[in-house]
């Protein structure tokens, strides 16, 4: 098929192919036309997407002048929920669970339950998207089951703990430990591996949420070897979120035996929370660690927990070549109120650690 701007210019006689420069016209024209037929394409999609906008936006506004008024009147009690079911018609369940989400997330007690109440009959159509193709969809579908349909629907969201999105397993395991249900911590456990886009202190969070009874699971998650790391280092954390002072004896057995870094500080962090001053020779052992990292934790665990008599623990380690171990160090000393071996130190101008003591001598006064 030959080009129509080609066959419209050869018969106007304004067009040679045996000129160079008639061929490139060709070729500014094809792409002229081209780019304006695009232009105008474009153009209808984009006021065909705002007229579909506007319909929806009049559609949800008449929406909610249905039902705004009669909401307010079924919470305060003059208006019976079986009147107000009759104004869902057919064809507007989901929009109704949308209209009915922004009220639930801000009231609790006996007005959610009524909230709940009127959602119940509709919760199938939501069941539904927890199979759409999109992940905003499903866990937009978890977070209403988890306002309107909890515990009586948890299995269909723990069937999502094992989502091909790491994000919806993320909302699903937040909603089913959100309702303490300990039976759900094992399998989201297991996932966490999937969560590696999120922080250690969020996934710690998430797992103190189903409170004291997830405990004694945590503190044998926290002791298996057979676990990775990370893993591990979660349950360190959330354990000491939840105070939960039964894992002492297990984290000086970790303390001990542990050889792995991420580990060690973990526990030294969990000591911080549940040791009380109780037991921490393994951390005082570690305040002259070979391992950097492990040194200054272990000073900054030492200085929660430590009594005067390890105020020589301090004293050596403000000589430490590490200027971060020597700020533990002075911390300490000024925090048990030895300011006279700051001020020791803060005479001598050409000690490395003179502007440091001078530093903490001027926030003590």
């Amino acid at each position: 098929m030959k080009d129509p701007v080609r066959l419209w210019l050869e018969h106007l006689g304004a067009y040679n192919p045996a000129l160079p420069g008639h061929r490139v016209l060709l070729i500014l024209t094809d792409s002229i036309l081209l780019l304006t037929l695009m232009t105008i394409l474009f153009a209808l999609m984009a006021i065909y997407l705002r007229l579909q906008h506007n319909r929806r936006e009049r559609y949800w506004q008449s929406l909610n002048r249905k039902w705004d008024k009669d909401i307010l009147d079924v919470l305060s009690g003059d208006q019976r929920l079986d009147d107000f079911r009759m104004l869902v018609e057919s064809g507007q369940e989901l929009d109704f669970i949308r209209f009915l989400a922004p009220y639930a997330y801000r009231l609790r007690g006996s007005d959610l339950d009524i909230l709940s109440q009127l959602a119940q009959p509709h919760l199938l159509h939501v069941e539904k998207q927890l199979l759409h193709r999109s992940p905003g969809v499903r866990i937009w579908a978890i977070n209403v089951i988890g306002l309107f349909g909890m515990p009586a629907r948890e299995d269909r969201i723990a069937a999502l703990l094992t989502d091909p999105s790491p994000a919806v397993a993320m909302f699903a395991a937040s909603i089913l430990l959100s309702q303490h249900r300990v039976k759900f911590v094992v399998p989201v456990i297991d996932q966490l591996y999937r969560f590696n886009k999120w922080n250690i202190h969020a996934l710690a969070d998430l797992l103190v949420r189903t409170g004291p009874k997830a405990i004694p699971i945590m503190k044998n998650v926290y002791l298996d070897v057979r676990q990775s790391p990370r893993t591990r280092v979660v349950m360190a954390e959330a354990l000491g979120r939840c105070n939960a002072f039964s894992a002492l004896s297990p984290a000086h057995l970790v303390l001990g035996s542990e050889t792995n870094r991420d580990i060690l500080v973990a526990t030294m962090h969990l000591l911080a929370h549940i040791s009380q001053g109780r037991h921490i020779e393994a951390i005082r052992s570690l305040c002259t660690s070979s391992d950097e990292v492990l040194k200054i934790t272990a000073l900054r665990t030492l200085r929660a927990l430590a009594v005067k008599a390890d105020l020589p623990v301090f004293r050596k380690a403000l000589e430490d070549d590490n200027s971060w171990v020597a700020r533990q160090a002075a911390l300490a000393l000024r925090d048990f109120g030895d300011l006279e071996t700051l001020q020791k130190i803060a005479a001598q101008d050409s000690h490395p650690r003179c502007m440091l003591a001078r530093q903490l001598l001027t926030e003590a006064s």
